[in-house]
């Protein structure tokens, strides 16, 4: 068997008046990692071109009584322990009390001491996982060239060989690096699907996703960070016929990790 799991980042209102309904007519369930600075107004990005509204509390409950995943992304959107508490506090008053939380480390990256701190303060404790980005170095010429292969070229070799790396095996779970498949502006689903069809079994494949947009929307295209409500659709469907199928299953991060 395959799993998916797909996340959303940030905690944005567009995953809850978009995706989620979305998602429901298809029978998926999702996580996503908050950033409750964000959330309750007290912090805000200056990059999240894409990002809009947050997310309300009301929502979140709403999310969570359907099956999803509330985890975290700090409350300012960095790793450092002091953050992660504010967070945690700020989750409790909202009522989510639950034991352990997900994490989503912020950006990807983080001062290495900070980090060390964070893990050894709260992983496996308070922090059930730690959801990173691609394991792949994008920053490699090798790398760069695969992207430009299936991004601009449409070539499906290369989105797999991007990709593979960053594909997990349900025998070895590291709860520390939970590495993810990046979403992005120009994905097409069609070769999503594909990908995800020629993966063998015992493998796990954690989609991180961030705004779904009508092509109307003003802040469709903003930045890269966003997808097409139509691509959105199309991903879910064809995620759909594959558990109909019998070969895959969509799970929460959380449901993964708690399953191993």
């Amino acid at each position: 068997m395959k799993y998916v799991s797909i996340t959303f980042d940030d905690g944005r209102a567009d995953n809850y008046d978009v995706a989620f309904p979305i998602m429901k007519q298809y029978g998926l369930v999702g996580t996503i990692y908050c950033t409750t600075g964000y959330i309750d107004g007290s912090w805000k990005s200056t990059s999240w071109k894409s990002a809009g509204k947050p997310v309300s509390i009301e929502q979140m409950h709403e999310l969570q009584e359907a099956g999803w995943e509330l985890a975290l992304h700090g409350d300012k959107h960095i790793t450092d322990v002091d953050d992660f508490c504010n967070a945690i506090a700020k989750m409790k008053t909202w009522g989510f009390d639950a034991k352990t939380f997900g994490f989503s480390m912020p950006d990807s990256v983080s001062e290495e001491q900070k980090y060390k701190d964070f893990v050894k303060t709260y992983l496996g404790k308070v922090v059930l996982y730690i959801r990173k980005g691609r394991k792949i170095d994008t920053g490699k010429l090798t790398s760069k060239l695969m992207y430009a292969g299936y991004s601009m070229l449409g070539c499906q070799a290369a989105y797999n060989i991007f990709n593979k790396i960053n594909v997990i095996s349900t025998e070895h779970i590291d709860r520390e690096n939970i590495y993810t498949v990046v979403v992005r502006y120009e994905d097409r689903p069609q070769m999503i699907s594909r990908f995800l069809k020629q993966l063998p079994d015992e493998t796990w494949t954690v989609f991180m996703l961030h705004s779904i947009l009508p092509e109307t929307d003003p802040l469709y295209g903003s930045d890269a960070w966003n997808w097409s409500r139509r691509r959105f659709e199309s991903f879910c469907m064809g995620i759909t016929n594959m558990v109909n199928e019998g070969s895959i299953m969509v799970r929460t991060v959380k449901d993964v990790i708690n399953k191993a």
